[in-house]
Parts: C-alpha cells; structure tokens; sequence
C-alpha cells in the first residue's frame, strides 16, 4: 500500500492510499466519520490481489487532505466532483465506487451526479436514499428515527459544541466510538443527556476492535486534521436538497449495485435499506448478522468476500449477486 497526495482544480488536496497496479481496473473506496483513508487497508490490500487497482481517499476534512472551512465544500455535489476530479488527475474513465457510513450516501451520490463514470457501486450499511421532493429538517428525522439525535447536536452551534467534547480528548474520543458488537465490549451510552461521550467513562478500556498500531494511526490522523471539516458533512443536509433539486437529478441508478447490511449496527439498521429496490434495479445484497457499525474492521473478511465476488460479477456483466454470511 502505497500513500500519494494530489492537489485537484478547485484547489482541494487529496490524500490517498493506492494499492495494485496502475492501469488495472480501479476501485475506489470512501470511509466515513469518524474515519479516514486507513479503514480500508484490509480490504484494498485484498482486493487488489485479485487484479484491481484499489484508491482510498482521506475525503475532505479528514485525515491529511485539505479541511476548507466552507461549509458548502462538503456538500455532496462537491464531494462528488472532488472524486471525479482524483479520477481526471490519474486518467481513469470509470471505476467502481465502495463507501461505508458517509461514504456509502457519497457513492450514491456519485451514481447520480456522474452516472457515465460510475461502473458500479457499493455502499456498506448506508441506504439509498433518493433526491426527496420536500425537504425534511434533521429535527424531523431525528423524531421519527431517534438513533439519528446525535446529528442534532452536530448541527447546534454550527458544531463547536460538538467539535469541542471530540477535541477534549482525541484518543478517548475514539475509544469510545469504535468498539465491536460484542456485548462486553459495550462501555456505555452513546448521546446521553446533551452529549455525544458523556455516558462513557474517562478512562475507557481499549476495544478489541483496532490493534494498538491501527489505534494510534486514527488517533494521529485525527489529530492532525481536528474534527471540525468532518462535523461539516452534517451540516448540509439543506444545500444537499437545494442542490439536486436545481438539477432535476433522475432518482434510478442503473448501474449494478451491492448494499451490505450489519446485524447489529444500531444506528444504520437493516431495515433502512427495505426500499431500495424500487430505485435500483440491479442491486445486490449482502448481509453480516455479527458486526456493528465498524464492518471493515470487525469482519474483514466477509466484507472482502461479498465485494470481490460482487465486482467480479459487476465486470463479468452480471446483475445480480446474492449471499449471506450468517
């Protein structure tokens, strides 16, 4: 696995981890928050093996890649161009986009805005959600689906609440956010009262979730970049929606596609992704019953299995792709 950086048009630098051979087929894949580019070394390093040439992207605000202070920067239209743009600058027509939590809702987006650069798309645990004809505030969501509160608080202030318990503590931060679904590996209780990590204790044990290594990387990579860019992306739910609705954007992706769910995520349930058949004919899906949300790490190799299969489908010309770890 190799690191680079390039610097795009619109002035954004990215860095990015590449692993395979330039001028095989690309895959390119997008992390989430609280995340950056290292979620995925375990996947690219696999796939990779299998023929491809696998890029994963510090998206906007995390990591080492530029952190702009403009909101609308990380609006999904923006983030959208910005992959584009990484694709222009290495001379790639198509490739397969891979996300996972924020990056999932990106590479859908990605499908609509750029639909002749797309090959195929996958999203790890984030649904489909199509461009809406009236906007919904997060209040709203947040009441009828109340696991999303949590994006509420991101958005009091413009962030700097929230920005400012993250930052208190870097490492605990990120202790008590990635953890396993393992039962003795529940610590306490996500946005309790008016915070996100009160319910934790300080000193929270290490999750056998991250090797030591793989720990103090996020803990260093999210020291460098802060937490303020990543808060951004919740904040732009209204520019989001003004902005697809300028577009008239098409709701169907036609392209094949792959959701794959996780049992015992809590946030990002199975059961938001009921509907997306009738958005997406050619999707595929897959199901992990024993992970929660940190998927790529918990199970690696499930992950990898669904995705390779998947791809190689997608370039074989195959549609459909079923199969389900239990």
């Amino acid at each position: 696995i190799k690191e680079h950086d390039v610097d795009l048009p619109n002035g954004i630098h990215l860095h990015y981890l590449a692993c395979g051979t330039p001028g095989a087929f690309p895959v390119v894949f997008c992390h989430g928050w609280p995340d950056y580019s290292g979620t995925w070394r375990k996947q690219i390093s696999f796939i990779s093996r299998w023929g491809f040439y696998c890029l994963a992207p510090d998206l906007p605000g995390f990591g080492y890649s530029s952190s702009p202070t403009s909101v609308e920067a990380y609006s999904l239209k923006n983030l959208s161009q910005d992959l584009i743009y990484l694709l222009d600058a290495l001379k790639i027509s198509q490739a397969i986009f891979v996300g996972h939590d924020w990056g999932g809702m990106l590479v859908w987006r990605v499908a609509l805005w750029h639909p002749d650069r797309v090959r195929g798309v996958a999203s790890l645990l984030s649904p489909y959600v199509p461009p809406r004809p009236s906007f919904v505030p997060l209040e709203q969501m947040a009441m009828a689906r109340p696991q999303f509160r949590y994006q509420v608080y991101f958005n009091h202030d413009g962030g700097k609440t929230a920005q400012k318990e993250l930052e208190q503590n870097v490492a605990r931060s990120l202790n008590c956010l990635l953890r396993t679904s393992r039962p003795e590996d529940k610590i306490g209780v996500f946005m309790k009262g008016d915070t996100l990590l009160g319910g934790y204790p300080q000193n929270p044990p290490r999750s056998p979730l991250l090797t030591d290594e793989e720990f103090e990387s996020y803990v260093k990579a999210f020291t460098h970049s802060g937490f303020a860019g990543g808060l951004h992306y919740y904040h732009t739910s209204r520019i989001n929606w003004e902005d697809e609705q300028k577009a008239n954007l098409c709701p169907i992706i036609r392209c094949p596609a792959l959701i794959i769910t996780a049992g015992k995520d809590h946030v990002l349930t199975p059961d938001l992704t009921k509907h997306m058949e009738e958005y997406i004919p050619n999707l595929s899906r897959g199901h992990v019953e024993e992970s929660a949300h940190w998927i790529t790490h918990e199970q690696p190799d499930l992950v990898n299995t669904h995705l390779t299969q998947w791809i190689h489908a997608t370039l074989e010309g195959h549609m459909k792709y079923e199969r389900s770890f239990l």
